[in-house]
């Protein structure tokens, strides 16, 4: 009898002994895995600021250009009597050819716009027109597009005559390409967006 409860007692200890062994073992992997989470989210956060930064500076930058490349043209339009005169027209045509743009159009001061591929709308009621009419150079919210029914984000600039606001010059990015163009140096090229149609609001080019 005493030799089964030595017997039992050692089953015991060597039982107590395993318990307290993988009690460990696990306290010791859910620690890992907890530092180890917390670890991949600080770099995962430091990654994502980094890519929103060069991406908002890549941005930053393209559109830059693009408003100063629109500036330099309203300027060359402003010296003119006529906006919607035929070398207008041919020039810009002749630029949606060159650049990553949808639809270029001359604003006259009381919204008569023409557009590169021949429409003609009035846009005085809406708000980027109303903006740029005030001297300020503009960059819309995603809008759909009236002409074409294409989503949009529109850049305009005013064009100046004697010192005056006479009218704008507007450019349209497809937000599809403007989404490409953001992704272009970063992920390798490879990257999504958030569909902006859950967002947009009820704006019309």
């Amino acid at each position: 009898m005493k030799k089964k409860r030595i017997e039992q007692n050692e089953i015991k200890r060597y039982f107590l002994i395993i318990a307290a062994f993988l009690s460990f073992m696990i306290l010791s992997l859910l620690f890992f895995l907890s530092w180890l989470q917390q670890d991949v989210e600080v770099s995962s956060r430091k990654t994502v600021a980094t890519n929103v930064e060069r991406q908002s500076y890549h941005l930053k930058s393209v559109l830059d250009i693009q408003f100063n490349y629109l500036t330099g043209m309203a300027s060359y339009m402003g010296e003119g009597e006529n906006l919607f005169c035929q070398e207008n027209k041919r020039l810009i045509q002749s630029i949606v050819k060159e650049q990553d743009l949808d639809l270029i159009g001359i604003m006259k001061a009381d919204g008569d716009t023409y557009y590169n591929n021949g429409a003609r709308k009035n846009v005085k009621n809406r708000g980027y027109f109303k903006k740029v009419m005030q001297g300020q150079k503009i960059m819309s919210p995603p809008i759909e597009s009236k002409v074409d029914g294409r989503t949009k984000v529109i850049l305009a600039v005013p064009i100046y005559r004697n010192g005056k606001v006479t009218g704008a010059l507007g450019a349209s990015y497809n937000v599809g390409a403007l989404n490409q163009m953001l992704f272009n140096d970063i992920y390798d090229g490879i990257g999504f967006f958030y569909d902006h149609r859950y967002f947009r609001k009820n704006y019309f080019l």
